[in-house]
C-alpha cells in the first residue's frame, strides 16, 4: 500500500484489512484440538474467524509481546512413529503450528502458509 492510500484510510477511520489466509488454531492440553478458520490482520487487531461459526478471536495489537517463527511437533505424527502407522498429511497436521503469537494473556499457536511474513509483518505494528 502506497503513502497515499494509508493516509486516506487514516483519516476516514475505516476497518482497515492488511492481511488475511486461512489458517489453523491449535489449542493446547492434553488432547489439544484445532480450528480451522481465517487469520485477519487489521490496523487494529488479529482476528481469528472460525470456519462455519460466528466465533471468532480478538487480539488486539496492544497486547501482543513477541512474534516468534515456530516448529511445534504434532502429537499425532509422534504416536504414529510409535506405532510404526503413517497419517494423512491432513490429520498430522492437526496439531502442527508454525506462529506463535505471545500477548499480555497468554501465546496463541496458528499454522498459516507464509509464517515469515506475518511474523515480519506483526513486528512491524
Amino acid at each position: 500500500m502506497d503513502a497515499a492510500y494509508n493516509s486516506v484510510m487514516a483519516q476516514t477511520n475505516e476497518l482497515t484489512i492488511i492481511r488475511a489466509t486461512a489458517a489453523l488454531r491449535a489449542a493446547g492440553g492434553v488432547c489439544g484440538y484445532s480450528a480451522r478458520g481465517a487469520l485477519i490482520l487489521t490496523s487494529y487487531s488479529l482476528r481469528f474467524e472460525i470456519a462455519l461459526s460466528d466465533r471468532q478471536i480478538d487480539i488486539p495489537l496492544d497486547t501482543i509481546t513477541t512474534v516468534t517463527r515456530e516448529t511445534r511437533p504434532s502429537r499425532l505424527r509422534l504416536i504414529a512413529s510409535l506405532l510404526g502407522s503413517y497419517l494423512l498429511p491432513l490429520v498430522r497436521r492437526s496439531h502442527q503450528t508454525n506462529l506463535a503469537i505471545e500477548t499480555e494473556s497468554g501465546t496463541h499457536h496458528f499454522w498459516v502458509g507464509e509464517p515469515e511474513i506475518w511474523a515480519e509483518t506483526l513486528r512491524t505494528r
